[in-house]
């Protein structure tokens, strides 16, 4: 797991070629225009532009993905991501198509805020958009990228 500022992002292109597609990407387009959903990056990535409430710890479950990492940046709000190692909580859903697992247990939560962003490898179990202070709106891009054999 990384937890860095955005304006380190490049610094990461050197880890795979889904992750330089993503740093060209964002060097290359207007984010705040990005439409809502899904828009292809490359054969290795592609980006989810999400507007989301954060909820409580409470409601989550953690997840990993075996295929991709994912580089979440947060553009705007706040929100607490919790994070933990897959070996150390128990698997309880799978859906291999859809490339992820669920999992319950405990973990460290990490403030996660505007202007920063987290890449999760498939050995980073992770609960997402959940409330650090108070329930708020953010929008986030959540690069989805391939990740390479030596990462996982």
């Amino acid at each position: 797991m990384i937890l860095d500022a955005f304006n380190n992002i490049e610094k990461y292109a050197a880890l795979g070629a889904g992750f330089s597609d993503a740093v060209r990407f964002i060097a290359e387009n207007k984010l705040s225009g990005l439409p809502a959903g899904r828009t292809d990056v490359s054969e290795n990535c592609f980006v989810l532009n999400q507007i989301y409430e954060t909820k409580p710890i409470s409601e989550g479950k953690f997840e990993s993905h075996h295929r991709y990492a994912d580089l979440q940046y947060l553009v705007d709000g706040e929100e607490t991501v919790v994070w933990q190692t897959v070996e150390k909580l128990t698997k309880i859903d799978e859906d291999p198509e859809k490339d992820f697992v669920l999992y319950q247990g405990d973990g460290v939560p990490l403030p996660l805020t505007a202007g920063n962003f987290m890449i999760l490898f498939p050995k980073d179990a992770h609960m997402p958009s959940r409330t650090l202070h108070t329930p708020r709106t953010n929008r986030k891009l959540v690069f989805k990228i391939v990740c390479p054999e030596n990462l996982k």
